[in-house]
């Protein structure tokens, strides 16, 4: 196939300047037509037919044989690179989806035979970047084909290896496993089925001899690394392959004899590789790659394989190498020359994983052996993880974890020349990028991890050391070591805070304060932002409310821009701590209110300040949290906040995430301005309808959050308005094209039906109903309920007659009735009972709308079953009472079906009258729940005095049950005469009695 496709392009010469495609919708798929399309796909000049040569190749698509010949096309050598760069990308992009059966225009299995046949191809390619894309489209078509339609893919593999090796053809090992890498890589992702046993079946034989490959070619290579470039290349991918086959490929990989052997080699090379590193090679990338790759072998096994990385051999000469490294290379990093600093930068990636495997063998040990991916299948799996945790137990001696933490803390936890010059440099960048939680990349930040993990699991040797040598550190002249010696009582805040020798309330005062407030050169602003840290961790774990006042003083001074000290840096973190003491649980209102002005005034003079837009976001951020703890207190503030809203909204350029705090600050504003919340409409509004706009560049990045916000707008307003209910549309089309978002939805559509039943009805039931109806026997138990709450405060409208015909109209009722009367018992009970309280709300309005709106007497007979089944397991006294006044409307229709069920009608009353003693107006304190209640000094929201509002025409509130019961009664025997007495029958007369019956 490859020479025949080959014979058609010979001699092919593009005698276009420009290549031009035809006009017809699907040109013939030909070589010589792909070949145009290919050139026309690839063109980067403007106007050029770059765009019809890409809609040419999609609509191929649909015909038969196109990926094949796509495929032939960048395997034929002869081509342009270009044209070949084009045909791998799109074959790789694009084949993958119509590759399953199930797929739109899905490739023929006659075409998937001849595409397997030719993946290897080009396995001598010597182009690495049109390799490794053919590599990631036979990763992803062998997922899906092996091993049924693909089973002897790695019989393949390994042959092709074997040639490669045999043949001393340096490419044709590289490509081979470059593919090797890519199809276990995607075979790594399956967590169970025939992918994955594919992978364990397979992993034995390739890691035997991708083993015997490493070690015969590093061994060569270590010998001479400037003139051996090619084996170290091949040595590293093989690093890599084993990586995937040691972790993902064996179940316990200390049982596999290959996946020691590989092991113990890495952990003999590792020392060589970082001394020749060190002394020789430094810079030499691939090298480096050989000293990372060892670790990330060594990341990826403790990861998946905890216990059988522990139990591997040697695995503890790995911590105790890596423990050296990070002794041997502690004065490096505080060296001030431009060689140092780059040296440090070579290795901190080297020493964070040495930290890393550290922090984590700690957790085996306090986890004893839990791993995500480990469990007990054997007796042998219980007595191995027993074998490893002692092994951990005798590892981490006291003398260890003394001499760990020791040179944590006066090494690492230590700020850096490096830090310091970038402090100076781009102060901004760099507090940012101190507050970030990417950790694992950065050398000081997870320094601070390794240290909180010893001190939270070897309290009783850490905390002792770190009490004593903040103790020390306070007649210390050195700034660093003072605030090394606070940056370890800050990072180990939850495990000191445990000890009763550690009392932050005396700390606080004696040391803290001082150290915040010093003066002296400007070295001094490290102690400053270090106060800030420790402000932000300890006070929501221990911090008295005198004490709070007092951080709260500090807080403001750290925040005060007139202070020489008091940087941008130092008020960045502060302002960034500032949240955490603020949304605590122990906040206090009153203690902070005396401070808010300030605070205010002084993020909003840093936030004109800064530039960088991940300040700007840490600002906004306190801002909105001070803002909704302090509630309606923040009004005096919050038109300076909503004036310099819009300027952020346009520095944001492409940061989305400044507009994803914008919106958050928006919401809190909201949220605590309450009823005057109409002044965030200028700039709300707007922000709402391009959050809603689904062709808005920004909906994709706001919409999640717009949504907290149009809640807050809604259930704030203070009452119906234009501004609000013109966003009204967007719920609908929300309802019919996602389920996503249904739960904030439905709460958006509670607060439109709280606001205005009326409207919600008027201009809008119809849709909603029909939307409801339509999914009603589809949607989970607890959109259910949210449907009957929206549905329950739109019978509050001033004509619920209309929203019954509606309800009838679009089949809602219908789907409400099928969902109570379910036979198959698949309906929530508590969904049922709220959907019975929407039904009796209906009834209450209308009696007769039960016997009109269902015709058949047995369906209506078993509504009422049900409901009476229904009424047993209502535990709240409105739900019973609610039940009890739908039931006994009933009787006004004089329908002959409630007579069946006279008895059980009569029983509800009795049971409700017993539990219940209502005053003349028919109501009753057991008829407000728990939740309902408020706060009376505190303001409430307008939702929540809505809710409160429509109580006062609630028939819970306002129906005294048994002057209800006679007045029903009285309509039935108006309607059915004196055969009415009748239906009481069976009813017993002591009961009737005491009804005035």
């Amino acid at each position: 196939m490859l020479n025949f496709y080959a014979l058609h392009f010979a001699g092919y010469t593009n005698t276009l300047l420009t290549p031009v495609l035809t006009t017809q919708a699907v040109m013939d798929l030909t070589p010589e037509n792909l070949l145009q399309a290919l050139e026309a796909a690839g063109d980067q000049s403007v106007g050029g037919p770059r765009d019809s040569g890409q809609q040419q190749l999609k609509l191929w698509e649909q015909v038969p044989g196109f990926f094949s010949l796509l495929q032939d096309a960048y395997l034929d050598q002869s081509l342009p690179i270009q044209v070949r760069w084009i045909a791998v990308i799109y074959f790789k992009n694009e084949s993958e989806r119509h590759w399953r059966k199930s797929a739109p225009y899905a490739v023929s299995e006659q075409e998937k035979t001849a595409i397997r046949s030719k993946v290897f191809g080009c396995i001598d390619e010597s182009n690495r970047q049109l390799m490794i894309h053919n590599a990631y489209a036979i990763a992803r078509l062998a997922r899906m084909d092996v091993p049924g339609d693909w089973p002897d893919l790695m019989d393949q593999l390994l042959q092709l290896l074997r040639q490669g090796v045999e043949s001393q053809n340096y490419t044709k090992q590289h490509n081979v496993l470059t593919v090797l890498n890519q199809v276990i890589k995607a075979f790594s992702i399956s967590r169970f089925g025939r992918v994955r046993q594919a992978l364990l079946e397979s992993s034995p034989a390739i890691l035997t001899l991708v083993t015997d490959l490493y070690a015969n070619y590093s061994e060569a290579w270590m010998g001479d690394v400037e003139n051996n470039t090619a084996k170290m290349e091949i040595t590293h991918l093989c690093l890599k392959l084993a990586r995937r086959l040691i972790a993902e490929g064996h179940d316990r990989a200390n049982r596999s004899e290959d996946c020691r052997r590989f092991f113990q080699i890495t952990v003999v090379q590792l020392p060589e590789f970082l001394t020749m590193y060190s002394d020789r090679f430094s810079g030499n990338a691939l090298l480096e790659k050989h000293v990372r790759g060892v670790g990330k072998l060594y990341h990826t096994m403790r990861e998946r394989q905890s216990v059988s990385f522990v139990l591997m051999p040697d695995s503890l000469k790995v911590a105790e190498l890596y423990l050296q490294l990070i002794e041997s290379k502690k004065e490096l990093f505080h060296q001030d020359d431009d060689a140092a600093e780059e040296a440090a930068e070579d290795w901190t990636k080297v020493v964070v994983q040495g930290m890393l495997l550290i922090k984590h063998l700690i957790g085996v040990l306090y986890r004893n052996g839990a791993s995500n991916l480990l469990t007990y299948k054997t007796d042998e799996d219980k007595e191995e993880t027993k074998v490893a945790v002692d092994m951990l137990r005798q590892f981490f001696s006291e003398a260890l974890v003394q001499h760990l933490t020791e040179l944590l803390v006066t090494w690492y936890l230590r700020l850096r020349p490096a830090d310091l010059v970038e402090w100076h440099d781009n102060p901004e960048e760099w507090a940012n990028e101190d507050l970030n939680n990417a950790w694992e990349y950065q050398l000081r930040a997870c320094s601070e991890k390794l240290y909180g993990d010893l001190a939270i699991n070897f309290r009783e040797i850490v905390v002792p050391m770190v009490l004593k040598n903040l103790e020390q550190s306070t007649s210390s002249s050195d700034v660093l070591a003072k605030d090394a010696a606070l940056a370890a009582f800050a990072t180990g805040s939850a495990a000191i805070s445990k000890e009763d020798s550690a009392d932050f309330d005396q700390i606080f005062p004696q040391v803290i304060i001082p150290q915040g407030l010093a003066n002296g050169s400007s070295e001094y602003r490290v102690l400053r932002r270090r106060v800030a840290i420790v402000l932000g961790e300890w006070i929501t774990i221990q911090c008295s409310p005198e004490n709070r006042i007092k951080a709260y003083e500090l807080m403001v001074h750290l925040l005060n821009p007139q202070d020489p000290l008091n940087d941008v840096v130092v008020r960045i973190t502060a302002a960034a701590a500032l949240r955490f003491t603020v949304d605590d649980w122990d906040f206090e209102i009153d203690g902070f209110l005396p401070f808010v002005g300030d605070i205010f005034v002084r993020l909003f003079a840093l936030l004109k300040e800064v530039k960088q837009i991940d300040s700007k976001v840490v600002l906004l951020r306190t801002v909105a949290v001070v803002a909704d703890r302090i509630g309606a207190r923040v009004s005096p503030y919050a038109d300076t906040v909503l004036e310099m809203l819009p300027a952020l909204w346009e520095e944001a350029g492409e940061q989305q995430y400044l507009r994803v705090t914008i919106v958050q600050v928006l919401t809190s504003l909201v949220q605590s301005l309450g009823r005057d919340s109409t002044k965030t409409y200028n700039i709300g509004m707007p922000v709402m309808n391009v959050s809603l706009d689904r062709e808005s560049p920004f909906h994709a990045f706001l919409y999640d959050d717009s949504l907290l916000l149009w809640e807050a707008l809604v259930k704030n307003a203070p009452e119906p308005n234009d501004t609000i209910f013109q966003l009204f549309p967007a719920v609908t089309d929300a309802l019919d094209r996602s389920t996503e978002n249904l739960y904030f939805i439905l709460k958006i559509l509670e607060g439109y039906a709280l606001l205005s039943p009326d409207y919600t009805v008027q201009k809008h039931g119809h849709t909603l109903l029909s939307i409801f109806g339509k999914y009603m026997d589809i949607l989970s138990f607890d959109v259910v309920q949210q449907v009957a709450q929206c549905v329950e405060y739109m019978t509050f409208c001033s004509n619920p007659t209309q929203l019954i015909q509606l309800a009838v109209q679009t089949g809602f009722f219908k789907a409400m009735i099928n969902y109570i009367i379910d036979k198959d018992q698949n309906s929530s009970p508590t969904a049922i009972s709220d959907l019975l309280q929407v039904l009796a709300r209906m009834i209450i309005a209308a009696p007769n709308f039960l016997m009109e709106a269902v015709a058949e007497p047995e369906v209506r007979s078993a509504v009422i079953t049900a409901w009476l089944a229904k009424f047993q397991s209502m535990c709240k006294p409105h739900e019973r009472k609610l039940a009890t006044l739908g039931l006994t409307a009933l009787l006004s229709s004089g329908d002959p079906v409630v007579k069946q069920h006279m008895k059980d009608i009569v029983g509800c009353w009795v049971e409700l009258t017993d539990e219940v003693a209502e005053n003349e107006q028919g109501d009753c304190n057991v008829y407000y729940s728990v939740s309902e209640w408020v706060d009376p000094d505190e303001p409430v929201s307008p939702h929540t005095q809505r809710q409160q509002d429509i109580k006062k025409k609630d028939p819970i509130h306002t129906y005294p049950t048994k002057a209800y019961i006679q007045s029903s009664c009285q309509k039935a025997k108006e309607n059915v005469g004196d055969s009415f007495q009748e239906w009481f029958a069976e009813c017993g007369a002591v009961n009737l009695g005491s009804f005035g019956l």
